[in-house]
């Protein structure tokens, strides 16, 4: 399972390369809060987060403190 965001399309890409620095440095550090470690891939418009522990993704459905953005959790 992983937790995947979709990004904006538009600008040239520009919209979906600010919202995944942006997610970058709030995986940062919601890992850093809460000691999870994580692996990002970034295909087309869409950012995939798999964590390496099982209960992470639970805790992340949680605690994820960026409501605004749309994200969803899928099989692998």
């Amino acid at each position: 399972m992983h937790v995947e965001f979709k990004l904006p399309s538009g600008a040239g890409g520009q919209a979906a390369h600010y919202s995944c620095t942006v997610l970058r440095r709030e995986l940062q550090r919601w890992s850093d809060l809460y000691g999870f470690h994580y692996d990002v891939q970034v295909t087309y418009y869409r950012l995939a987060v798999r964590f390496q522990e099982d209960s992470a993704i639970t805790m992340f459905a949680l605690c994820w403190p960026m409501t605004g953005i749309r994200w969803e959790i899928l099989e692998d």
